[in-house]
């Protein structure tokens, strides 16, 4: 038996247990959806909503999530901004034969983007 043959055989073997394993993940998920769903009737009642608090939770929720989406793009932005020019950096570092490795890379991004953020 060749080792291509056996590697195909292992290959469809993962491949069906994964069909199996996908199909009832698919269920499992589809059961919890359509629990939801039967739930929707009573959540579009506002007596429903306002007796257990549901539309104070969703204004605090909005309320809250607003500051840390800022706060959270506040720190990501930079980053991103200073990582963009990896890519380039490390094709001329390569061409040029001056590639010393990956932090010399990320530091050479940081500063050709430091002032342009």
């Amino acid at each position: 038996m060749s080792i291509s043959a056996f590697t195909l055989g292992v290959f469809i073997y993962v491949l069906m247990w994964f069909i199996v394993a996908a199909n009832g993940g698919i269920e499992h998920w589809g059961s919890i959806v359509r629990q939801s769903f039967e739930q929707v009737p009573n959540a579009l009642n506002n007596d429903y909503l306002l007796n257990n608090g549901l539309i104070a939770l969703a204004i605090i929720i909005i309320i809250v999530s607003i500051p840390l989406a800022m706060i959270g793009l506040a720190i990501y932005l930079p980053k991103y901004y200073a990582y963009s020019q990896t890519e380039w950096v490390l094709y001329d570092q390569i061409s040029e034969g001056r590639y010393a490795g990956p932090l010399g890379v990320i530091r050479e991004s940081k500063s050709l983007m430091k002032g342009y953020k």
